[in-house]
């Protein structure tokens, strides 16, 4: 189990670097965006944008796997993002707040308009609002992923606790 920990809390703290990344990206390309208001610039942002939420989806997937081991529902992304905003009880703490899982399924929404629009263009004013919960989101998760962290490392604790004693007593 001490194993499976360690892998998990490996997997969130690669994940929070490669979401900075992609938060790096699309700082730029906003500013960008800001000045010259290019079409090609705003299907970056998009881009980046379909990333950063499948960041997130990754990190909740491997958590989801680890504690709950079931999320092959039909209408799973939203299913799993709505899991990570709720406790289960004697299992684990909420992931996310209600604030962020309302935030990043305004991004789901967005990323599935992109992955799956024909002949459409993204809407200006759309991804402005889009733009606004990403940033807005920022500020939030990796203070209620580092809380999440540190559950993790209690139950790495408890279970290291648990092999000493079961150690010492054979």
């Amino acid at each position: 189990m001490i194993e499976k920990i360690k892998v998990l809390k490996s997997e969130i703290i690669a994940d929070l670097e490669r979401l900075d990344d992609i938060y790096a990206k699309i700082s730029s390309s906003e500013r960008e965006y800001a000045v010259t208001e290019k079409y090609a610039v705003s299907v970056e942002i998009s881009f980046y944008i379909n990333q950063l939420y499948t960041g997130f989806e990754r990190i909740f997937k491997n958590i989801a796997s680890f504690f709950e081991n079931n999320i092959n529902e039909e209408k799973w992304h939203f299913s799993l993002l709505e899991r990570m905003s709720i406790e289960i009880e004697g299992i684990r703490p909420a992931v996310i707040s209600r604030e962020s899982f309302t935030w990043l399924n305004e991004l789901r929404g967005f990323r599935h308009f992109f992955r799956h629009a024909y002949n459409a263009d993204i809407e200006q004013d759309k991804l402005k609002i889009v733009l606004k919960r990403v940033f807005l989101l920022r500020e939030k998760y990796t203070s209620e992923l580092q809380v999440f962290y540190k559950f993790l490392d209690s139950i790495e604790k408890e279970e290291i606790a648990s092999e000493n004693i079961s150690g010492a007593i054979r």
